[in-house]
């Protein structure tokens, strides 16, 4: 749609760039909103965060490398600036990385993930916006009125400059709404509002799936499996936090 804000003295200014700037101020925002909610201490919260980036870091390039495995010299890929990332271990490594980092500290996990819940979701809306902007990631064709058109040099010439389904605003509308679902119910024992959202995410796209205007289907494999495994690590820290000292 924009994937170029504006242009000063030579400089460009980037719509995807500034939206990914935004998804930062957002899951920090959040981050603080959510700590002072859960009576989280600063500290902590800024453990877990950093065990979000760096989880995120770690499972986006080992995600590559092993989805790569054939190509030469692949192992390289670890080492790189930029590119060489898979958006969906990288979620995978973004919620284990608090988790190992609650558990290492003795810290209750499944507080670690209703840390970190609001501002991924935040983190994400805002980033779908940029997705929009920016032209990628686009939906299905379609002649529904709310159709879009997206001009960018990277769109295959079969989509360049044709009706099609807005999924990106569809998964922005989705991040927020479960966002203030999460936000607006009760707490409820530590991780539920974590596995809340997974439940709130699956169910939706599985609703934008079933009517055809809907990607990610692969998220559908991504998340329950997540859950099932912070699922069991609650239940193990819980058990472990039981035993007697």
């Amino acid at each position: 749609m924009h994937p170029v804000l504006f242009e000063v003295s030579g400089l460009t200014i980037y719509s995807y760039g500034v939206c990914t700037l935004l998804s930062y101020l957002a899951f920090g925002g959040l981050l603080l909103f959510t700590a002072k909610r859960l009576e989280v201490p600063r500290d902590a919260a800024v453990l877990f965060a950093v065990g979000l980036v760096l989880g995120g870091l770690v499972g986006g390039r080992l995600g590559f490398v092993l989805v790569n495995f054939r190509e030469p010299g692949i192992l390289r890929a670890l080492f790189l600036t930029s590119g060489a990332f898979l958006f969906f271990t990288a979620v995978i490594g973004g919620v284990l990385g608090p988790m190992l980092a609650a558990w290492s500290t003795k810290r209750p996990v499944g507080t670690a993930l209703d840390l970190i819940t609001p501002p991924m979701l935040g983190a994400w809306a805002v980033g779908n916006l940029g997705c929009f902007l920016a032209g990628c990631c686009w939906g299905p064709l379609t002649d529904v009125p709310w159709a879009v058109r997206f001009f960018a040099d990277v769109l295959p010439p079969e989509v360049r400059g044709q009706p099609v389904h807005p999924t990106q605003l569809y998964s922005l509308a989705s991040d927020a709404l479960v966002l203030a679902l999460v936000l607006a119910l009760p707490r409820g024992a530590p991780g539920t509002m974590f596995l809340r959202a997974v439940v709130g995410l699956v169910a939706i796209k599985l609703v934008l799936i079933a009517l055809g205007v809907g990607h990610g289907g692969v998220m559908l494999i991504v998340l329950p499996v997540l859950a099932a495994i912070c699922t069991a690590l609650l239940i193990a820290h819980r058990g472990r936090a039981a035993q007697p000292s």
